[in-house]
């Protein structure tokens, strides 16, 4: 065990030095264009939290039992998220005099109906169909599940409280799952590398169906391996199936994968071939849902992309026309390529991304970002380790993560933060399994890595400027 990597506090220097290394050359390069110093200090105080925790309870927790480790997880994550919760309430109410954080407009519109939805149960309308007939089905799930918290407490800490503990029990998802593909080390990894993520705890106290998004998918994943492995197989096909459903109200594209995955998995596993009539029926009524919904969702996704275009020529003396951004100019072979290393921090401050406070949605999760970026060599190593050793275990997880990051990279979302969320959580196990597994004489090629990485995210910056006409 002494021949491998282990996260210790040498390990944590290494990526807080390559956090350093970018700051230092981006001020040196765009130091009229650089982000101003409190949210260059989030950063780097978000790579300290992240690493200092996985360092501290990776020791402490090394010899605690299964079920006292799940227990300390989810209790860790909650105190921590419960935290967070108040910080960011405070700052938003700072900035804003509201609530609400002053990057994500979603936010208002997910509030207000989830208030409407909430005003009409407590008059005794209760009529979702005439409430919201308007409505696309895809973007149905988290505004109703919102107006439920509302309906009996209606107050947006209460949710962020409640979001903050579907978040809690995602550390805890993560560690049952990799437990089915990997050992117990890299399972206890992978639930820590989930439940201190900044970007996972910067989302929690957001009105945005990115939390309850994620466990839901985390569940499903969970209740497809009870499915596949245990002998429950009735009741978690169930619970599995309403999962299904209730993600495809959510995001359809990711709800429809998860049928895919299930089919094949279950197909794939030779000892549930009695339960092939199931696979035929879920898959049948999960295809009907896919193209009665999906249709309506891409309408709806060209038109906001349309709209966005619109408002973007409309500002046409701020944008040039090279471009947007750098991953409009590059092809969707090099974005398939890229898209597991991506997204990428961004740190230079470009007005025409600014809201009317002046502030940017991505300026907090570059500290996430760098953590992502210097782990990313370690997920690859991860999915290699699984293909080669356990690959029938880890079908599930290999099929969901290669196609979703298909999905995004051929949509040209790879390079966007909020679309790679959904794919998080399971590469963080593929990072585990390959941190855990890798020899110390391999982090030669980690520094390597890390050297060549600094460039990558320097010519993204550059390209955010230059694709802009401001540099």
């Amino acid at each position: 065990m002494k021949n491998f990597i282990n996260w210790d506090i040498n390990f944590s220097i290494k990526i807080f030095a390559f956090t350093a290394s970018v700051y230092v050359l981006s001020i040196m390069l765009f130091f009229n264009r650089i982000l101003s110093f409190p949210y260059i200090f989030f950063s780097f105080f978000n790579v300290f939290f992240f690493c200092s925790c996985i360092t501290y309870f990776n020791k402490k927790w090394k010899s605690v039992s299964k079920n006292r480790f799940e227990r300390k997880v989810f209790i860790t994550a909650l105190m921590i998220a419960i935290l967070v919760i108040i910080l960011q309430s405070l700052f938003f109410y700072n900035t804003t005099g509201t609530l609400f954080s002053p990057t994500a407009s979603d936010e208002y519109g997910y509030h207000e109906n989830a208030l409407f939805l909430s005003d009409n149960y407590k008059a005794g309308n209760f009529n979702l169909h005439n409430l919201t007939y308007d409505w696309n089905f895809s973007d149905l799930g988290y505004p109703f599940f919102v107006s439920l918290v509302y309906f009996f407490v209606p107050s947006v800490l209460f949710l962020r409280i409640i979001q903050a503990i579907l978040f809690s029990f995602l550390g805890v998802l993560a560690y049952r799952i990799a437990k089915y593909c990997t050992e117990e080390k890299s399972a206890r990894l992978s639930a820590m590398l989930v439940v201190f993520y900044p970007i996972f705890l910067w989302n929690i106290g957001s009105v945005l169906k990115e939390t309850v998004m994620l466990f839901l998918i985390l569940l499903s994943i969970y209740l497809l391996y009870k499915l596949l492995l245990e002998k429950q197989k009735i009741k978690s096909a169930i619970f599995l199936f309403l999962v299904i459903i209730i993600l495809f109200s959510f995001r359809t594209s990711i709800a429809g994968l998860l049928l895919i995955v299930i089919l094949s998995s279950l197909i794939s596993n030779k000892a549930n071939k009695k339960l092939w009539p199931l696979v035929i029926g879920i898959s049948l009524l999960g295809i009907i849902l896919f193209f009665l919904i999906s249709s309506g969702e891409i309408e709806t996704v060209q038109r906001k992309i349309q709209n966005r275009i619109t408002n973007f020529e409309s500002r046409g003396s701020l944008i040039n026309d090279r471009g947007q951004n750098f991953a409009n100019k590059i092809s969707k072979p090099i974005s398939l390529m890229t898209v597991i290393l991506a997204p990428f921090p961004s740190f230079v401050n470009i007005p025409v991304q600014s809201n009317i406070y002046g502030i940017h949605e991505k300026w907090f999760y570059s500290g996430g970002l760098f953590i992502w970026n210097a782990i990313a060599l370690f997920t690859l190593i991860g999915i290699y380790l699984l293909l080669r050793r356990n690959l029938r275990k880890a079908i599930p997880l290999l099929m969901f993560s290669f196609g979703y990051w298909y999905i995004i990279a051929i949509a040209g979302f790879a390079s966007s933060t909020r679309f790679q969320i959904p794919s998080m959580p399971i590469a963080f196990i593929f990072a585990a399994i390959g941190l855990q597994n890798t020899k110390k004489s391999w982090l030669k090629y980690w520094y390597l890595y890390l050297f060549l990485f600094i460039f990558v995210i320097l010519i993204w910056n550059y390209f955010q400027l230059r694709g802009r006409g401001i540099i």
